[in-house]
């Protein structure tokens, strides 16, 4: 039974930050995430909820590898560094009424990610050897696009750090509030 309270619940697991560029005069910053209901929180079924609430095909907005794996990427202009495009799941989320509550989950999201202890920060081994090199990244293989000079394992285990995960959620709250304050003229 002692072992049993060892264990670290959270609804929000395998988080990792990833930058990147896409296409030419781009900059990408992808934060990643398996969701997930427990007693600390009903993540996934949030999320699911969100998705009824913004489109009439719940599904455009789902991961097509796993259901419960989110990816937010903000694209930016390299050269002015503008806010460009928030896609959630390799769908560009629209800056408009009805998609409201989705940024607004996004924002609580990585907020939430950038207060977590380090040690509620759960990275499971085996989805980060089998998984991760076809999520991190939505449609993108990890690994194949890493220059063969990297040690791949060293590169994936510090996407997955705790440090590297609070930075890039900091980064996508940051974006978020950047699209909201254009979107409403703040």
């Amino acid at each position: 039974m002692d072992k049993v309270s060892n264990i670290n619940f959270t609804g929000i697991s395998n988080i990792a930050g990833v930058g990147f560029s896409r296409k030419e005069n781009t900059i990408s910053r992808s934060l990643s995430m398996v969701l997930k209901d427990d007693y600390n929180g009903q993540d996934f079924s949030n999320f699911k909820n969100v998705l009824k609430r913004i489109s009439n095909n719940s599904d455009e907005f789902k991961n097509s590898i796993s259901p419960d794996v989110l990816n937010i990427e903000c694209i930016s202009d390299e050269f002015n560094n503008k806010n460009s495009a928030l896609y959630v799941n390799g769908k560009l989320l629209d800056v408009n009424d009805d998609n409201l509550p989705m940024f607004s989950y996004i924002a609580k999201l990585s907020k939430r990610i950038v207060g977590m202890n380090y040690k509620n920060m759960i990275v499971n081994n085996d989805y980060k050897k089998y998984m991760a090199d076809n999520t991190l990244i939505y449609g993108v293989s990890f690994k194949k696009n890493l220059p063969n000079t990297l040690n791949k394992e060293e590169v994936l285990d510090s996407v997955f750090s705790p440090a590297n995960s609070k930075s890039f959620a900091q980064y996508v709250n940051d974006f978020v509030q950047g699209l909201m304050n254009m979107y409403f003229g703040v």
